[in-house]
């Protein structure tokens, strides 16, 4: 007849669980923190820059020893996304992928166009200015009662395929193509407003978009297939 033999309160949930000895290996996708769009004071301008808030893995380390008396002994946060885990004789290897670096981008505070030049401004002087150890990713290990943190690893252990393997390595020529001046949603209902046919909307990500398309124009609601 099975049992519960103890239960354990985690900062995480655990979508990988390593077992070596006593000690339990807990390893959980952190997601990023959402930063809201705050108004300040001023008319213009841009708001100041968030931290980073990338995604990041979140490792706890846990004394399986007494089961009825579990507990978190050290956790280890990693930059990254969790990808897989694999443990040989007692060893952990960790996989984790980053495709950012940790730059705080500023938001303009309203949308008029000082506001939104000076958040494009701010955003490009930040960008220039990224060094190179703001592309490699980071840890920080809490355990014992003491905490360390570092770079997961040097320049010298970075490396890229030597064939094409995706984008996420490859440098892109600058566009010839200039972005169109025309709003998104002003851009949706003029197409939708000279189509002959019913328009089929096709989303691939977050709709504020089509939503405010449909807030300002419900008079092309009839267009839409």
């Amino acid at each position: 007849m099975s049992r519960i033999a103890g239960k354990l309160a985690l900062q995480q949930y655990g979508s990988q669980l390593l077992l070596a000895g006593d000690r339990l290996l807990i390893v959980s996708p952190n997601q990023p923190v959402m930063m809201p769009m705050t108004r300040g004071p001023a008319a213009g301008g841009a708001a100041p820059a968030s931290p980073n808030s990338g995604p990041q893995t979140l490792v706890q380390i846990v004394d399986v020893s007494n089961p009825s008396a579990m507990r978190v002994v050290g956790s280890l946060h990693i930059d990254g996304d969790y990808v897989a885990a694999r443990q040989i004789d007692g060893v952990t290897r960790l996989v984790v992928q980053r495709s950012n670096p940790a730059i705080g981008f500023a938001y303009p505070q309203n949308a008029t166009q000082v506001a939104l030049d000076n958040a494009v401004s701010a955003n490009r002087s930040a960008v220039l200015n990224v060094t190179t150890a703001q592309w490699i990713p980071r840890y920080k290990l809490d355990t014992g009662g003491h905490s360390s943190e570092g770079a997961l690893s040097s320049c010298a252990q970075t490396y890229r395929p030597r064939t094409f393997s995706g984008f996420g390595s490859v440098t892109l020529p600058q566009s010839a193509t200039r972005p169109l001046a025309t709003p998104a949603v002003d851009l949706i209902a003029q197409f939708v407003r000279e189509s002959a046919e019913p328009v089929v909307l096709v989303p691939t990500g977050p709709l504020p978009n089509i939503a405010l398309f449909l807030l300002l124009h419900p008079e092309l609601k009839s267009k839409i297939a």
